[in-house]
């Protein structure tokens, strides 16, 4: 149930979002080199 309330959410905030020219920035996948480097 849980997973269905955040989708619903999110479907929310995108069409809050999409009316009011805001844009939305999705999350990308990191590459190998992001995956595991050591941060300083």
């Amino acid at each position: 149930m849980n997973r269905s309330i955040s989708n619903m959410v999110e479907v929310l905030i995108r069409d809050h979002c999409a009316r009011n020219g805001i844009a939305i920035q999705t999350p990308s996948q990191p590459g190998p080199s992001e995956d595991k480097a050591p941060r300083s």
